[in-house]
């Protein structure tokens, strides 16, 4: 588990690394309206806590049912690697347009309106990734023959719920950050 997880933070650090690089390599009008873009959805809005703590769950919690098919099939192994790797490109490629395009604010921008929910997202995505790569790995031909192989599919499911958990305190940060005024 230790080598899914160093290889899981990888992936995460060269999809944030590639974001942030992404970001700073564009014409500098295209950097100007996306930075546009970004900052008119980071701005408070008449929208409730509910109805941001639901968009926030189900736009990722759809990523999470994108990634579970590679739980049973080995073709589709990859999605789970390739969902990290956006998410972390994503957040790479935001802070680098704050960083780029609001200098003075950069910190207190990422600090209140990008930091809060991806402190659970992330973690969120790499568990439940290594859970799937754990239960992928189980032989399904003798899960009722050995108790090794029933203890995999409880520390999987453990692993499932602790990332289920970590996506809902992060999409009600979102929520309760979103209000928050610069």
């Amino acid at each position: 588990m230790k080598k899914i997880g160093l290889i899981l933070i990888f992936i995460f650090l060269t999809g944030l690394f590639s974001g942030i690089f992404f970001s700073t390599n564009i014409s500098n009008e295209s950097n100007q309206t996306l930075s546009s873009f970004l900052m008119s959805g980071m701005s408070p809005t008449d929208s409730g806590f509910f109805e941001i703590f639901a968009g926030s769950f189900l736009s990722n919690a759809l990523l999470f049912l994108i990634m579970m098919p590679a739980a049973f099939t080995a073709i589709l192994r990859p999605v789970p690697f390739l969902i990290l790797w956006y998410k972390s490109f994503a957040i790479g490629f935001c802070s680098g347009l704050v960083y780029i395009n609001y200098e003075e604010n950069a910190f207190a921008i990422s600090l209140i309106k990008l930091f809060p929910q991806n402190l659970f997202f992330i973690p969120a995505f790499i568990l439940f990734t290594a859970a799937i790569i754990k239960f992928h790995s189980i032989d399904r031909r003798d899960i009722g023959l050995k108790l090794g192989r029933n203890l995999n599919i409880s520390a999987s499911a453990v692993i499932f719920a602790a990332a289920v958990i970590l996506l809902t305190i992060g999409a009600a940060a979102e929520a309760g950050f979103h209000q928050v005024a610069l």
